[in-house]
């Protein structure tokens, strides 16, 4: 297992000689990355046929159910459940609150993901512009009025 392969693109070559060596052994390999997009952009040699791609996205609410954490009888807190979003290690460990977490995660993406991958140099800006975009979710895209509040 390799975490975290996006950092080490050069890793894909060898990997590929090693599956075209025995393409009958399966399942030698779990790569994993939390950042699919310079993954993408790193990756000179192609796995494809001998990959299989998986997206992993927050629990749904099928898996809170499963799992006896939301519960549908007599009624769901919906807003708890927003609160606390659907990040597994929120779910994971109760204790641990949220809002430290969420912050945490954020800075995070914005300082490591943003501002390194994507050379982002106004965190403030590209933060105010996420914060605006959450607040008009499920809402009509209107391109023009984000660019007014976001100042651009």
């Amino acid at each position: 297992m390799v975490d975290e392969v996006q950092y080490a693109p050069g890793l894909f070559r060898h990997i590929k000689g090693e599956i075209d060596a025995a393409r009958e052994t399966m399942g030698r390999f779990l790569l994993t990355g939390s950042q699919s997009f310079l993954l993408m952009e790193g990756i000179a040699d192609s796995l494809a046929g001998r990959c299989v791609w998986f997206e992993m996205e927050n629990l749904s609410l099928a898996e809170l159910s499963a799992a006896g954490i939301l519960k549908r009888e007599p009624k769901v807190d919906w807003l708890g459940l927003l609160a606390r979003g659907q990040f597994p290690e929120l779910w994971k460990s109760p204790d641990l609150p949220a809002e430290d977490f969420l912050s945490t995660y954020l800075a995070t993406y914005l300082e490591r993901d943003v501002r390194q991958v994507l050379n982002v140099v106004r965190l403030r800006d590209f933060e105010r512009f996420m914060r605006i975009l959450a607040g008009r979710s499920a809402q009509l895209l209107n391109k023009t009025e984000i660019a007014k509040d976001v100042g651009v």
